[in-house]
């Protein structure tokens, strides 16, 4: 399945999603829920600690950023209908505190 990237993505958020890709990687989607506004769209949460957001159509990336905890655990407590996160996904993410609180924010 192609995947494509906003403009937003290409122009506004590229060097967070580059930085994403040097320091701690994409990983594997293991989470997704929707996102609840007007909107829409799904986050999705990787096995790395990154939420990406997607478009409704599923296929076009419109961000990415290293996810804080609680943002992780919004989008994996509602997938998956459990009331936490396994420890080991903790774990990796509270590691990622360093890259999170570094990455670029444009």
């Amino acid at each position: 399945m192609k995947t494509n990237l906003t403009a937003h993505a290409r122009f506004d958020r590229m060097t967070r999603i580059e930085y994403i890709i040097d320091t701690i990687g994409i990983g594997e989607v293991i989470a997704e829920c929707a996102i609840h506004d007007q909107r829409g769209g799904y986050r999705r949460l990787t096995s790395t600690g990154v939420i990406i957001v997607v478009a409704n159509d599923k296929h076009t990336i419109i961000t990415a950023f290293i996810a804080e905890p609680r943002q992780a655990a919004a989008v994996y407590l509602e997938d998956k209908k459990v009331r936490k996160m396994p420890d080991n996904l903790y774990n990796r993410i509270k590691k990622n505190e360093y890259y999170q609180k570094n990455q670029p924010r444009d």
